[in-house]
């Protein structure tokens, strides 16, 4: 979130000097109209990619932190796991009886 704002606050500041100083050599008539739109134009298309690397880079850092939060939990979760294996015992065998499977239509149970 820190980051975010000291992006806002550096593109404020970059963007807003560089519109002002456009201006400002509009007025003394250094430059035309048609440059100060210009320039204009260039300031608004360089905004919008910086603000989406810094809206990617706040997403990437609360996607690292919830990845470590589930690697810890996940940790947590086996290591409960292996203690509970203790606790239960083996089937030796499984005995089935009764069981019918078969796609003809005359069948009969087998044992």
């Amino acid at each position: 979130m820190r980051f975010l704002m000291v992006e806002s606050v550096c593109n404020i500041i970059f963007f807003g000097v560089s519109f002002l100083y456009s201006l400002y050599q509009v007025s003394r008539g250094d430059i035309s109209i048609g440059h100060f739109v210009m320039i204009s134009s260039y300031i608004l298309m360089l905004s919008s990619p910086l603000e989406s690397i810094g809206s990617m880079y706040t997403a990437l850092q609360k996607s690292t932190a919830s990845l470590y939060i589930f690697i810890d939990n996940l940790s947590d979760m086996t290591a409960v796991q292996e203690s509970d294996s203790d606790l239960i015992t083996p089937v030796e065998f499984v005995k089935i009886r009764g069981l019918h499977f078969s796609y003809e239509k005359n069948s009969y149970p087998r044992d």
